[in-house]
């Protein structure tokens, strides 16, 4: 993956909810030209922020015992609602609350916050998709121990 857009799960309870944050900085790849001399945060990487952490939680639903394993892939974004620009030294607060589950799919409602203020909400829905290759999931199993260091669950 190219960017992991999400710098740490603060919080996971599988089956209903996950918490994570995303912390801004001026040196991000993408802000160099979006927008020259106006730095602001693509919308649709905060979505993706807000994927990586309802995926993460699925996959802790689904398969609690090898989440690595049960990889949530994003099918569609509904209700998507941008409320404020994100920039460099802001603290994205990511949380992601299981709607529904089923053996094939789960649908998660996310928001992303910023000092309290809504900046990005949206509906998430997944399909699943079961990894078969060592490295991809060896790969998964390494970014969710560093996302997950000193989470609550």
């Amino acid at each position: 993956m190219r960017f992991y857009l999400l710098d740490r799960v603060t919080e996971c309870e599988p089956g209903k909810l996950a918490r994570g944050v995303k912390n801004v900085t001026l040196s991000e790849d993408f802000l160099d030209e979006h927008f020259a001399g106006i730095p602001i945060m693509p919308g649709t990487l905060i979505l993706e922020g807000l994927a990586q952490l309802s995926g993460y939680l699925l996959a802790r639903t689904a398969s609690p015992d090898a989440p690595h394993k049960h990889k949530a892939v994003l099918s569609m974004v509904e209700k998507a609602k941008f409320r404020q620009v994100v920039r460099p030294g802001d603290q994205l607060k990511f949380e992601a609350r299981l709607v529904t589950i089923r053996d094939d799919s789960g649908k998660v409602d996310a928001s992303a916050t910023v000092e309290g203020e809504v900046v990005v909400s949206a509906q998430l829905v997944f399909y699943f998709a079961d990894l078969k290759n060592d490295l991809l999931e060896a790969n998964r199993r390494e970014i969710f121990s560093i996302w997950t260091t000193g989470a609550s669950e």
